[in-house]
Formats: C-alpha cells, sequence, structure tokens
C-alpha cells in the first residue's frame, strides 16, 4: 500500500499519450488519492512530489516541462492563493480555443415549425457531415419520417446574441424530406432497483452498461443544403479514444442561446458506450456536444439521471426532507461511429 502512486506511475507509462497520463496522475495527486493517514501538510506535499518525479522518470526527462507547472497550480495552498476547487483541471487555453470557435460553428438549435408557424425548441445538434448533423433520437422521434411537412424540421446554426445569427435567415438549414437517415432506439435510463447514487456501484453500472451497450439515443438528419461545405464538420471515424477529465458542453438549454458548461467526467472509461460528466444541462440540451479538456469531440449529451433520497432535516430532527443526486450522461461517439459503419454509413 505504501507504493500505490508509484504501481499506478509504471501502469500509467505503459499507454500511449503522454499528455494524457500527466493529466490523469497529476490530477490524481492533486486530489490526494495516494497521501498517506497521518501525514502533515510539509510531509504530504513532498510525498506528492516524489509521486510526481516518479512519474516523470518513467516518461522521460522531456515530460518535466509539462508536469511540474501543472503539478504546482493543482497543490497551490489556499493560504497562499484564492481557493479553488481541487478537483479543477488546469488547461492551456490554446487547447480549447480553437475547438470552441469550430463547435460553435457546427452547433445547432433543432426546432420543429407547427402549422401555425409556432416554434417549438426540441434539442440540439452538431454538423458531422457536410448535409448531416447528429442528435439524439429522443429529440425527434415524435417527427413522422411519411409525414413531415416541408420546412417542419429546421436547424438553426448560430443562434446566439454574439453571432448574429438569431437574425440571419442564412443560418436556417431545413432538413430534407427524406431527412432520417439512421437512428438508435433511447435505452434503458434507470438501472433496475436502484439504490442511492446507483452509478458509482461498480457492479449495478456494468449490469447497466451491459443493458444499454446497444441502444445509442442517436439519430443522423440529413438536410437539404451542405452547411458544412462552409462551416466544417466532426468526422467520426477519426475520433481516437482518450481519457477524459473534464466535460465541456455545448447545448441550447431551454432553447435558449449557445451555451457552454463545464464539469469534471465521474467515469471516463474510453471504451464505454456511455460517459458520465457532471456539467450542468437542462431540457433542450439534449444532443449537445461534449467535448474533452483539449477541446477534442468525444459524447453527445444523452440525459440525466438522478435519484432522490429522504434525509434528516438538519433544522429539525423530527423532520425529514428530500435530497436529490443527479448524474449526467453522454453517449461515447466512438461507438455511434462504430455503429453507423456497422450499418455501412
Amino acid at each position: 500500500p505504501a507504493r500505490t502512486g508509484e504501481a499506478l506511475a509504471l501502469a500509467l507509462a505503459m499507454l500511449p499519450g503522454d499528455k494524457d497520463v500527466i493529466a490523469f496522475f497529476g490530477a490524481a495527486i492533486a486530489a490526494g488519492i495516494f497521501d498517506a493517514p497521518g501525514r502533515d501538510m510539509k510531509a504530504r506535499d513532498a510525498d506528492r512530489r516524489k509521486a510526481m518525479e516518479f512519474l516523470i522518470q518513467q516518461l522521460g526527462r522531456d515530460a518535466l516541462e509539462q508536469v511540474l507547472p501543472i503539478a504546482k497550480l493543482q497543490n497551490a495552498p489556499v493560504a497562499e492563493e484564492q481557493a479553488h476547487d481541487e478537483h479543477a483541471i488546469w488547461i492551456d487555453p490554446g487547447h480549447l480555443l480553437p475547438a470552441i470557435i469550430l463547435a460553435r460553428r457546427r452547433l445547432c438549435r433543432i426546432v420543429r415549425i407547427r402549422r401555425s408557424g409556432t416554434r417549438d425548441t426540441l434539442g440540439t445538434g452538431f454538423l458531422i457531415g457536410p448535409s448531416t448533423v447528429l442528435t439524439n433520437h429522443h429529440v425527434v422521434e415524435d417527427i413522422n419520417k411519411q409525414t413531415l411537412r416541408e420546412d417542419e424540421l429546421l436547424c438553426w446554426f448560430d443562434y446566439s446574441e454574439t453571432t448574429g445569427g438569431k437574425k440571419s435567415p442564412t443560418a436556417h438549414h431545413h432538413a430534407d424530406p427524406d431527412w432520417k437517415i439512421a437512428v438508435s432506439p433511447v435505452g434503458l435510463e434507470q438501472a433496475e432497483n436502484p439504490t442511492h447514487e446507483w452509478w458509482e456501484d461498480e457492479d449495478i453500472l456494468e449490469e447497466w452498461l451491459g443493458q444499454v451497450k446497444d441502444t445509442l439515443d442517436y439519430a443522423v438528419i440529413r438536410l437539404a443544403t451542405t452547411p458544412g461545405l462552409q462551416r466544417g464538420w466532426y468526422d467520426l471515424k477519426s475520433l481516437q479514444a482518450s481519457t477524459s477529465m473534464q466535460a465541456i458542453v455545448l447545448h441550447h438549454p431551454t432553447g435558449t442561446d449557445q451555451t457552454i458548461t463545464l464539469g469534471r467526467m465521474s467515469v471516463s472509461n474510453p471504451k464505454d458506450v456511455r460517459l458520465f460528466h457532471q456539467a450542468a444541462t437542462a431540457s433542450g440540451s439534449s444532443g449537445g456536444l461534449v467535448l474533452n479538456e483539449y477541446g477534442q469531440p468525444i459524447g453527445l449529451h444523452h440525459m440525466g439521471l438522478h435519484y432522490s433520497d429522504q434525509i434528516q432535516d438538519p433544522t429539525d430532527p423530527t423532520r425529514k426532507i428530500e435530497k436529490k443526486r443527479f448524474m449526467n450522461v453522454a453517449i461515447n461517439l466512438q461507438n455511434i461511429a462504430a455503429d453507423l459503419e456497422a450499418n455501412g454509413m
């Protein structure tokens, strides 16, 4: 047990991609996962430095310049600087700014236009081809492919005051009459007989992941135009698996302007069909784009899980109150890519 940190450092050093290893291990050390009990702050900091130095030795001295600044930021004593979340991810904005600019161009608000002319926001989507948009199946499942009216289904890009697209008709792209290219069903939304925060129970989680592995809750919409020729798109076939510590979600919550929210990845095995994150979402966020801390697309926001528990009211011992716990779920884009390829797309 005393050499747990060194054992994990060796294991991580066998993985490809120094950057991912550094980010993961640095965050683990900063979170105090390997701190020995009973050590004072000075001894603890010395242990953390030793563990990080051991990792550097395994990766090579070239990693030193990347590791130490990150570790220093994450371990900055609260007494010296402003208090911060010990689980926060520190990242060079150069990794994110280009990715966010591209994501804003490719993100769209999915709208249904009623016969009366009223517009209902269904959710969010993003370009995965010159004329194809990816969203959740549950966002568009109520629209009948055979009876789709002309101009009934609309993908509205640049929907934001800061882009000018809210008032520009050139940002409107209607679905093709033969719009539904591919779909996968929603799948099981809750584990059977859920317990307190069941997504943190390894056995229940594994069973649930097995039950939803073939239900990816996605829909690919064909547009009548080709906005991707100007905006670009995400090539799902070129995605690479990577362990992520942070989720960055771009979406249209409650049908509002383009919104970006950040949160930690709770369960981030790059091979899992579902990814769990704590970035804030709301109705309308379904189909949102999930990036990792380096701006790489990793997920299609899917839904929120919840569990309600009765706890004792801290102000009144004779009374119980309801406390809700939440976890957000995204569909792994690599699984969607594999499913599309298996179906010849």
